[in-house]
């Protein structure tokens, strides 16, 4: 009897250590999680989304910084033309591409309604889009930014709600919604200045161009310039549904449009359009 208990620890014994053998040789094998598409989409939805409320700071501020060509008197450009009536701001690109002074080929309109003006406490700006497309990708959707008057530091702050569909180049689309606080921390509120500086903080979900959803949230404050066409700061957290967290990286404060997308320690270099 002793001998049979023996044998049968033995057997128990050596069939632990082969599952433990198997699990570990099939965790090995394992594809290693290589997806950027959340991370790569999440960032050309912000991108897109603030571009849009740059323009429209821009052209409500009479500029033409997004025009291919200024000079004199000439503020608007064959090109681009802004209206301004009745409360609302059209930002119209011309049907067929346009070349801006920021690289990007634009076409079609940014619509902007808004009810007072954009440092007034309690003002609301509604920007939607029409036949707008940014270097062959189209932008849809809505983007609301109420202003919440002053923080306790004096400074103005906006909350932001955006609902952006975008069908890419490819023909692939992708969806982002976010939720966010918008804060400028330098600038003029009379006068277009190119230094004016905003931190963006919050978060947002939604469906990358592969069909899988995800969620985000800011860590460290995004930073705008309005003199730099990109994100010059900041990271955010990307969980993809059933994935592992991905950090997204816009670097120490250079303006350019390089970023990185941090899987599992292993860091993936991001361009961003």
């Amino acid at each position: 009897m002793k001998t049979k208990k023996i044998l049968i620890k033995g057997l128990l014994s050596a069939a632990f250590l082969a599952f433990i053998f198997i699990g570990c040789k099939k965790n090995s094998d394992a594809p290693q999680d290589r997806d950027t598409e959340s991370g790569a989409d999440n960032a050309q939805a912000s991108l897109f989304s603030q571009d849009a409320s740059n323009i429209a700071d821009n052209a409500a501020k009479g500029q033409t910084t997004y025009r291919p060509q200024q000079g004199g008197d000439n503020v608007l450009s064959t090109c681009a033309t802004v209206k301004d009536s009745a409360h609302v701001l059209t930002i119209n690109f011309g049907t067929t591409d346009c070349m801006c002074m920021d690289g990007r080929y634009r076409r079609g309109e940014i619509i902007v309604n808004y009810t007072n003006h954009y440092f007034d406490s309690a003002s609301v700006r509604t920007i939607t889009f029409s036949n707008y497309y940014v270097n062959e990708n189209n932008v849809q959707g809505t983007k609301t930014v109420t202003n919440m008057g002053r923080n306790s530091s004096g400074q103005y702050f906006w909350s932001v709600n955006a609902n952006i569909k975008i069908t890419r180049a490819d023909g692939k689309v992708h969806t982002w919604n976010a939720n966010r606080t918008r804060t400028m921390v330098n600038g003029s509120i009379t006068a277009y200045s190119p230094t004016d500086e905003y931190n963006v903080i919050g978060g947002s979900t939604g469906v990358d161009a592969n069909g899988i959803s995800y969620t985000t949230q800011i860590t460290k404050p995004l930073d705008w310039v309005l003199d730099c066409h990109w994100i010059r700061s900041g990271t955010v957290n990307i969980t993809p549904n059933g994935k592992s967290t991905r950090i997204l990286d816009f670097g120490n404060g250079n303006c350019d449009n390089l970023a990185t997308l941090t899987i599992n320690g292993i860091t993936y270099n991001i361009t961003l359009p």
